[in-house]
């Protein structure tokens, strides 16, 4: 998961799900970073500039988009 938040003696993770776990510092043996991205390989090869560029706008966004309707 990812770290959501640290405290001196535990750590949240929030897995893949949304879901958010809280782990005792004590019991985590090793904390590694992934070296790999989760996002598949070539996954935004397909995509034009323009349509990057929407897509990365979209995902800065904190405000839903109106789609008109």
């Amino acid at each position: 998961g990812f770290i959501e938040s640290e405290q001196p003696d535990q750590i949240v993770l929030r897995n893949t799900d949304g879901q958010s776990i809280t782990l005792q510092r004590s019991e985590i043996e090793q904390l590694d970073p992934q070296i790999l991205s989760l996002m598949p390989e070539g996954l935004l090869d397909k995509l034009d500039d323009a349509q990057l560029r929407d897509l990365m706008a979209y995902l800065r966004s904190s405000q839903p988009l109106n789609d008109g309707t």
